[in-house]
């Protein structure tokens, strides 16, 4: 259909009707182009919901939701062939519009390249790669800022997905973390990520040796014995080997995971197998 003029509302009404159709063969057709319809409209949704028929609703819902799930799909197949040099923004990006189909991917990305031309000056006046440039992002992000840890409602899965931790500003140590990088990264500060047990935190890199900080508490700075406590309170001995820097996969994939755990307490069934359909590619 594409090129041509879009369909009147009348005849895309009929159309959606056709998705209640005893006959499989005219079911199918009616999805292909409802589906063809819907790649050509971002806002075919609107005139999805303005069905008036629940029944023809609900099974227009259920075509957009297979193409956006089949989408990200081929998104996370591209990624997961990039090993570690994953482009774990883009991932993360994709993983929020897994969570909200109205994620914008522009929007989020406008918001992170703000907040680091917010620091850009002092970043460039400290030097990127000094421990005082990490420093001044972990205050402007988690103290000026406000960004911090939801010690409220820890379990909402909201507080994986970026676009929400950019709206309410909580979230969990992990996605908090990944906010911190990317917009490191965009100052060119030597930013990590530490996957200690049970608890996700930041590390920066410099000629001074590594620091390390707390997302989820203020960007709280943490002594090697800090860390030490932390993985002893998850009833795991410390080695040094627990604070080198996690790979790029295996952050997307501990947030898989968090999110994997949530909806399957919650017996949502249909997240459950995507989340582990993608893992398994990002962790084979």
């Amino acid at each position: 259909m594409s090129g041509l003029q879009p369909p009147q509302p009348r005849d895309v009404e009929i159309l959606l009707t056709f998705l209640l159709d005893e006959n499989p063969e005219t079911v199918r057709l009616a999805r292909s182009q409802v589906a063809e319809l819907a790649r050509a409209n971002p806002e075919f949704h609107l005139v999805v919901e303005g069905a008036r028929d629940p029944k023809v609703r609900h099974e227009a819902r259920k075509v957009l939701e297979d193409i956006r799930v089949n989408d990200l799909e081929l998104e996370f197949t591209r990624l997961s062939g990039m090993g570690e040099s994953l482009d774990l923004e883009r991932a993360v990006l994709a993983l929020a519009r897994f969570g909200h189909p109205e994620a914008s991917v522009e929007t989020m990305r406008r918001q992170l390249d703000g907040f680091a031309a917010g620091l850009e000056e002092a970043v460039d006046a400290a030097e990127p790669d000094s421990p005082e440039a990490a420093d001044l992002l972990t205050r402007y992000l988690f103290q000026e800022l406000g960004f911090r840890g939801n010690v409220e409602n820890y379990q909402d899965p909201d507080n994986t997905y970026l676009n929400r931790l950019l709206e309410r500003r909580i979230g969990i140590p992990i996605s908090l973390s990944c906010l911190a990088l990317f917009v490191g990264w965009r100052l060119d500060i030597p930013l990590f990520g530490v996957g200690l047990p049970g608890h996700f935190i930041l590390g920066a890199g410099s000629a001074r040796g590594a620091r390390f900080y707390d997302p989820f508490n203020k960007g709280r700075p943490l002594s090697r014995a800090d860390c030490r406590g932390i993985a002893l309170k998850a009833g795991i001995e410390f080695t040094d080997q627990l604070l080198e820097p996690a790979g790029r996969p295996q952050i997307l994939a501990r947030m898989m995971v968090n999110l994997l755990n949530i909806y399957s307490d919650r017996g949502d069934e249909m997240r459950v197998k995507w989340l582990t359909r993608w893992l398994d590619m990002f962790l084979s």
